[in-house]
């Protein structure tokens, strides 16, 4: 457990890292501009999945 514990508190500190990161990012640009690229990105994200997704199918029949 001990060990576990110690991955975790790792874990979070590297997380918290993160959440101070988007702190400066949202500082900078602006809430709006960054809700906006993360919108961007998921959007991007999705249509990327789509298109591995219908590529397989197109391989699958194929064969």
């Amino acid at each position: 457990l001990r060990e576990e514990v110690s991955v975790i508190k790792k874990e979070n500190v590297a997380l918290l890292n993160v959440t101070y990161d988007m702190d400066r990012v949202v500082a900078v640009l602006g809430e709006n501009k960054v809700k906006e690229a993360i919108e961007v990105a998921k959007h991007l994200e999705q249509a990327n999945a789509k298109q591995k997704i219908k590529k397989r199918r197109i391989d699958r029949e194929k064969r």
